[in-house]
């Protein structure tokens, strides 16, 4: 596979996130097929109960057709922006694959932290409700679903006590707590 910015330069294999994705070593771009993607996705550290669902909000999305060909196909990519991100990417409508120019990643990362910490805080009953449904359901496996909620439960304690450290030291004091 070729680097769809630096003339052909060949992508090397690299270790992100618990899967495989390709980079080019001129211009740091990060490229993705779409197994590569959903398996990123769904390895993402402690947040394997938040949905990531970039792609259905479409009143969020805009597209352009790119002159980059997609490493793994070649069909012609769309950059796609993503107005509340603040991140781009290019995007083959053929295979599925993603390109990530340089920082590019590293701004999808930290939109996806700081969406599931306020999804935390704004809707954390309906959060805990849903990932206690997955595994009732047998939608998750018991193992996976206990560690998915304890994650939660772990990250609403720490958020609410930055958010709140006033309140959090009220709490602490309260006699039934531990």
């Amino acid at each position: 596979m070729k680097c769809p910015n630096d003339n052909g330069a060949p992508l090397t294999e690299l270790r992100v996130g618990g899967t495989v994705a390709h980079v080019c070593k001129l211009c740091h771009g990060l490229f993705f097929n779409k197994a590569e993607l959903e398996a990123l996705k769904d390895n993402i550290e402690e947040r394997g109960w938040f949905d990531v669902s970039l792609w259905e909000k479409k009143e969020l999305l805009s597209a352009s057709k790119r002159e980059e060909k997609c490493p793994a196909c070649l069909s012609l990519m769309y950059q796609v922006d993503w107005k509340k991100t603040e991140f781009v990417a290019l995007l083959c409508p053929s295979c599925g694959s993603l390109w990530l120019p340089k920082g590019e990643y590293e701004k999808a990362a930290r939109y996806i932290k700081d969406a599931a910490d306020d999804e935390v805080l704004e809707h954390y009953g309906s959060v805990i409700g849903a990932e206690l449904e997955r595994i009732i359901e047998g939608k998750e496996d018991m193992t996976h679903g206990a560690h998915n909620l304890a994650s939660l439960m772990r990250y609403f304690e720490y958020r609410f006590m930055t958010k709140h450290p006033l309140l959090t030291e009220v709490i602490k004091e309260l006699p039934f707590s531990t």
